[in-house]
């Protein structure tokens, strides 16, 4: 009879852009055993395959290239084994001059257990027809070395780097398929020769990967801009017309092409907050304020990803009742101090009302339900009111928050308000 709380599973989410990436390839059942059989039955922990993951993270503009991670069964000696290989391959989007149509990476050990990470076309299949197989069908030709490899065998995790314009014969982007993806091995064989699934010491099912490209990802590793705020003048009679300049305002990101997109200046007077491109804006004073003053407050957001800046910049302008000024109206404070999320449960972005009773430092933090902070949205000095609080499901080091249950706390002084709120996909 009665409802209980809707609590989602917490969890990573996978995405493309954070390594290890989307699942390419599964050699597991659904009861986690291994999907193997018959002469693919891998002999060695070391050759048995579990996963192959794909990713495309952004590290730098010019840096476009896949990153495959290959989850084998760990090894119980911590030892690679001599005379080995591991290929990962996938289709051409066009045949090769010697009619290769796949194209391949692999690490391979020699006769000494040294490692190599190597890239190059792979041979056609056998004919089905009985007609005589082409010199190189299953047959690897290497063409240069991967951008980057790594083993460890105690924890069975390959790494290996390649550059989109090594995945094909021509470069690959965004919107481009590795198609017919799997994976094979081969535990104690000639480096030579074919490279069939037949004689593989295990072979996976195929998958497909869909390139989303570096650049797309760099949203993941965005730094949110800082707000920086200066007024002149900050005291004078009313009407005082105050120049604020948030031209101090900085991005992290502006090496690689990103900067503060808008301004939102609130001049705490409350009249309506203004959003900007520009970071300079006139705004006149009618009214005199408290002794405390007008805190007026600067919030902004990036360019390429639209973020916010985690700081609110702030200053003090003290206004003066003038010969022609309007006495200063009286404000309608919130009875509580108190803070709640505005749409609750909430798919991503979403904003807090904030509620001051009086003016002071207020500091706001989210944690996730093992208490450990997860967020910090605001640590500024606020005028007492009404206020709403942005937030863009980011943790501190500006990446997506996983669904799950959080806890929002505000602090100013000894008051503290507590709210719970619901992240779903």
């Amino acid at each position: 009879p009665y409802c209980h709380d809707f609590l989602p599973a917490t969890g990573p989410v996978a995405t493309a852009c954070i390594v290890p990436g989307l699942l390419g390839v599964s050699d597991v059942n659904g009861d986690g055993t291994d999907n193997d059989s018959g002469q693919n039955t891998p002999p060695d922990p070391s050759v048995n395959i579990r996963s192959l993951s794909l990713a495309e993270p952004f590290t730098a503009p010019s840096d476009n290239q896949v990153t495959f991670t290959m989850q084998m069964t760990p090894s119980t000696t911590g030892v690679v084994p001599p005379s080995s290989q591991w290929y990962i391959i996938w289709n051409r989007k066009t045949l090769a001059a010697d009619g290769s149509d796949r194209r391949f990476v692999c690490m391979k050990t020699d006769a000494t257990g040294a490692e190599s990470f190597v890239y190059g076309d792979f041979g056609p299949p056998l004919p089905l027809d009985g007609s005589l197989p082409p010199p190189n069908a299953n047959t690897p030709t290497p063409l240069g070395n991967a951008d980057f490899g790594s083993f460890d065998p105690t924890s069975g995790v390959m790494t290996i780097k390649l550059a989109d314009s090594k995945l094909d014969g021509s470069a690959l982007g965004a919107g481009d398929h590795l198609s017919a993806l799997n994976v094979r091995t081969y535990l104690a064989r000639p480096d030579a020769g074919q490279k069939s699934q037949n004689n593989a010491s295990d072979i996976t099912v195929n998958g497909d990967y869909a390139l989303v490209g570096n650049a797309s990802c760099f949203c993941t590793v965005d730094q949110a801009p800082i707000a920086g705020l200066a007024a002149s003048p900050t005291q004078g009679s009313a009407p005082l017309p105050v120049t604020f300049d948030a031209s101090s305002s900085t991005d992290p990101d502006v090496a690689v092409g990103d900067g503060v997109a808008s301004y939102t200046f609130d001049f705490g007077d409350g009249s309506t907050p203004v959003t900007q491109s520009s970071p300079t804006i006139q705004h006149t004073y009618n009214i005199a304020s408290s002794s405390s003053g007008f805190f007026a407050t600067l919030t902004v957001t990036d360019l390429k990803c639209g973020k916010a800046s985690l700081n609110t910049a702030s200053t003090n302008i003290q206004v003066e009742a003038g010969t022609a000024a309007t006495p200063p109206a009286p404000r309608v404070l919130p009875r509580a101090f108190r803070i709640v999320p505005l749409g609750n449960p909430a798919h991503g972005p979403m904003s807090f009302a904030l509620d001051l009773v009086r003016d002071g430092v207020v500091n706001v933090q989210l944690f996730s339900p093992d208490g450990r902070r997860v967020a910090d949205l605001l640590d500024a000095w606020m005028p007492a009111g009404s206020h709403t609080l942005n937030w863009g499901a980011l943790d501190r080091g500006g990446k997506l928050v996983p669904p799950g249950v959080y806890l929002v706390r505000a602090r100013s002084g000894d008051r503290v308000s507590l709210s719970r709120v619901v992240l779903v996909q």
